[in-house]
């Protein structure tokens, strides 16, 4: 076959393919999480007051490989980029109630060339783009990792910026701890730390001393009291829907509330997790139709003083029905 007829056959399997495809809901999400774009979230809260605002434009990325067998070698992009799947761990940062917690979240990261998995996790962290707009990462823009690494069983984190870490800028004694041990969780499996900011020992931080060695604290003492476990927020499920919440609330009872794409309200109940120690219980949402929903889980607690007596320990979870 003719170069040009290969051409021609290539660009109609292209046309045909791309008036076959349609755009999933969430394809700017998984596109940004593919190539390592940070959105703003949508709720600061109390942690950071940020002072400009900004614009973000989207950018749609299209890659058509055309291939050709004229002389040989590699492609001029190079092989593509390693990705690695990590968790990353958050603050959440609309509730008093939930300070000195933080909040696990699986992420698809890009490795770049030269680096590994939990460095590029601590910069995805850093970064603050937590997939529930409820989280951030409580640390300051302008901060990166520059080095992770684990030898005598204590790991070292190279940090370098220009944001003052030393002063808390705002946040609580609770909040500053529930910020430093996402970082430690995130950086990776052991408990003792060395930080060093711009090349010097981080002994202060966010109005605090930490010392030479920060200490990565036991997960019941950071654990969150309740917590939907599944499905995970930004995800896509099939109907029937079964979700899984983990809770450690007075008596155990913990609350659930179901909405709509809309807001509007579906379904309500409770389930009973522990109390003292932390258990996993089921929900059945039953069979639901294709579109977005929202669960919400709590613990109500009319005595409960950080938010009025209404409820305690409110997390929730956007999640789609394909």
């Amino acid at each position: 076959m003719r170069h040009d007829e290969l051409e021609a056959e290539v660009r109609s399997a292209l046309r045909a393919d791309a008036a076959r495809s349609e755009p999933a809901p969430d394809a700017l999400r998984a596109i940004r999480s593919r190539v390592g774009v940070s959105r703003a979230p949508r709720r600061r809260g109390p942690f950071w007051a940020v002072a400009a605002a900004g614009l973000a434009a989207a950018a749609t990325i299209t890659a058509v490989v055309v291939v050709s067998n004229h002389g040989g070698g590699s492609s001029p992009t190079g092989p593509p980029a390693k990705t690695a799947n990590v968790v990353l761990y958050f603050v959440d940062q609309t509730q008093p109630g939930a300070a000195g917690r933080i909040f696990p979240e699986r992420h698809q990261v890009p490795v770049p060339s030269g680096a590994g998995a939990r460095l590029a996790a601590v910069n995805e962290f850093l970064a603050g783009d937590a997939a529930d707009p409820d989280y951030a990462s409580g640390w300051p823009s302008g901060v990166t990792a520059t080095a992770v690494t684990t030898a005598g069983g204590t790991t070292r984190l190279s940090l370098t910026g220009t944001a003052d870490l030393t002063r808390a800028n705002g946040l609580s004694r609770e909040q500053a701890f529930a910020a430093q041990q996402a970082l430690l969780y995130t950086a990776g499996a052991g408990r003792q730390f060395a930080v060093s900011y711009n090349a010097k020992p981080l002994i202060k931080l966010f109005g605090g001393l930490v010392g030479t060695y920060q200490v990565k604290s036991p997960w019941r003492d950071v654990r969150p009291y309740v917590q939907i476990i599944a499905p995970a927020d930004g995800a896509s499920v099939s109907s029937p829907v079964t979700a899984t919440v983990s809770g450690n609330v007075f008596e155990g009872n913990v609350s659930w509330v179901l909405k709509d794409g809309r807001g509007k309200l579906l379904t309500r109940g409770y389930v009973t997790t522990a109390s003292m120690s932390w258990r996993d219980a089921s929900i059945d949402l039953g069979h639901l139709a294709t579109g977005r929903y929202t669960l919400t889980a709590f613990a109500a607690n009319p005595g409960h003083p950080a938010d009025g007596g209404r409820y305690s320990y409110l997390v929730d979870s956007t999640f789609r029905v394909r």
